[in-house]
């Protein structure tokens, strides 16, 4: 009965009925009772599930069990998934050194593997490169626009809509933190959230939600962004979703800042803050530090934007090979340094401005930063000359 209950489960989630999958599966009980088999199956469907609902914790946990079953049992595909299960979770909780680890060894054993069937070699490929694209986002890697079309295209040739909605995703928000080609990356996060709504994918009230506010945002249509990104909160904080609650607060805080209220953004930030170390995700603390130091900047609270600039650089000196870390490190400081009145001080902000502008893996919302300070501090230059 409850190895009937798992099959009919992966059948579900196969044709992408996630809830519906997942109401099963809650209702198994006495796991012990069932063959290692089948408790690596309930264990990676379980991990396979969380991920799609955006529960990190779970999926990765799930995962880890999945994985060291899969190995007692030598089954190799399915170690692969639990691995990139794994992968994903990690990658959102900050840790890009173990998530490496696991793209790696999930590589490598696809790539020894005998007796594969093509589509279950291809399908895992697709995965690895899904997978390497999420990372590339994380860490401003420009090949991550080069995975997420390779992940695409051979899930489009096998067909299985959930994966080529996951792709679509991934695909569109690196396009528009990465490239200015906004109207491409709305046209494919239109046909990614018309698919999900077909059949009824979880990301798009969620993922969609807050990919369709970063590109109203970055195009400049505040209040459209806004009302995305409230919408896509919404379901995050009911499933109390700590990582994506506070990637979309930050967005939400730098709408208000554009909108030129300092207060409600500066809420936004602190509360995020707030929030932020409970869950000792190093990517997501450094993005919402460097908001706040630049919020603190606009104010002229300068003591304390260099407090919390330490806080940046000990988070950076710790990562020193992830770009993200020192972008948002190098943004802070020359934000610190230009309000300096020191010529010298405003000739090093210069400096550090124009190397970001330079760096070609740069998130378009730092660039924008960038351009607009040094055309300020050119636009100084030019007055005093």
């Amino acid at each position: 009965m409850i190895s009937e209950t798992i099959k009919q489960a992966k059948n579900l989630f196969e044709n992408g009925k996630f809830e519906k999958s997942l109401i099963l599966l809650d209702k198994v009980r006495n796991l012990e009772d069932l063959k290692d088999s089948k408790k690596l199956s309930y264990n990676l469907l379980k991990s396979s599930l969380f991920f799609r609902f955006r529960r990190d914790e779970e999926c990765l946990r799930h995962a880890e069990i999945a994985y060291q079953q899969a190995q007692n049992l030598n089954h190799k595909i399915l170690s692969i998934d639990a691995l990139l299960n794994k992968s994903w979770a990690l990658l959102w909780f900050g840790d890009f050194e173990q998530a490496n680890i696991s793209i790696r060894t999930a590589e490598k054993t696809l790539n020894n593997l005998k007796n594969i069937s093509d589509c279950d070699y291809e399908r895992r490929k697709a995965f690895i490169y899904f997978i390497k694209a999420c990372r590339s986002w994380f860490l401003s890697d420009s090949e991550g626009l080069k995975y997420a079309n390779k992940s695409l295209k051979i899930r489009q040739k096998i067909g299985r809509k959930y994966e080529i909605v996951e792709s679509y995703s991934i695909l569109s928000g690196l396009i528009t933190h990465f490239t200015d080609d906004f109207d491409n990356a709305l046209d494919i996060l239109e046909r990614c959230h018309k698919l999900g709504l077909e059949i009824h994918h979880p990301w798009t009230e969620t993922f969609d939600q807050k990919n369709f506010g970063d590109i109203y945002y970055i195009k400049g249509d505040l209040h459209r962004a806004l009302k995305h990104y409230k919408r896509s909160i919404k379901i995050f904080e009911k499933n109390n979703n700590l990582n994506p609650i506070l990637s979309t607060l930050i967005e939400i805080g730098n709408v208000y800042r554009e909108r030129g209220d300092l207060t409600e953004c500066c809420n936004y930030l602190i509360y995020s803050y707030d929030i932020s170390k409970k869950t000792q995700n190093y990517w997501l603390n450094s993005e919402i530090i460097t908001n706040i130091i630049e919020i603190l900047v606009l104010r002229g609270n300068i003591k304390k934007a260099e407090r919390y600039l330490k806080k940046l650089e000990g988070i950076y000196k710790t990562h020193p090979n992830n770009k993200r870390f020192e972008h948002s490190f190098l943004i802070a400081k020359a934000l610190i340094l230009k309000f300096n009145p020191r010529i010298k001080s405003q000739a090093q902000a210069q400096e550090i401005f124009t190397t970001i502008i330079k760096d070609q893996t740069l998130k378009n919302d730092y660039l924008i930063t960038a351009l607009l300070n040094q055309c300020e501090l050119l636009l100084q230059e030019l007055v005093l000359t």
